[in-house]
């Protein structure tokens, strides 16, 4: 699961692109805020970066249905593995 880069806070490129290549595995969905400058390039050079390691970009409601997850109402998906340590229900974060 990908480390969250926090890209709000940190308001650096090179943090937030760092962040995620350490920590991001397949199926994770990367959330970035477009109301950042920083944040934009480092989504710039993160689908750069990423695309020549292998990664394919889709949207969340491809990931889900490509891995065969059905969306629930007030969930929110960190990633598209199936754990439910990816898996946020409304304000409880559920782990195994």
């Amino acid at each position: 699961m990908v480390g969250r880069p926090r890209d709000w806070e940190l308001l650096d490129t090179q943090a937030v692109v760092d962040v995620v290549l350490s920590t991001v595995e397949p199926n994770d969905i990367i959330l970035l805020h477009d109301t950042y400058a920083t944040s934009v390039e480092a989504a710039l050079q993160l689908i750069d970066e990423m695309t020549a390691m292998g990664y394919r970009f889709v949207t969340v409601e491809e990931l889900l249905a490509i891995n065969e997850i059905e969306v629930e109402d007030s969930v929110i998906y960190r990633s598209a593995t199936g754990y439910s340590d990816s898996i946020w229900y409304g304000s409880d974060y559920v782990e195994d």
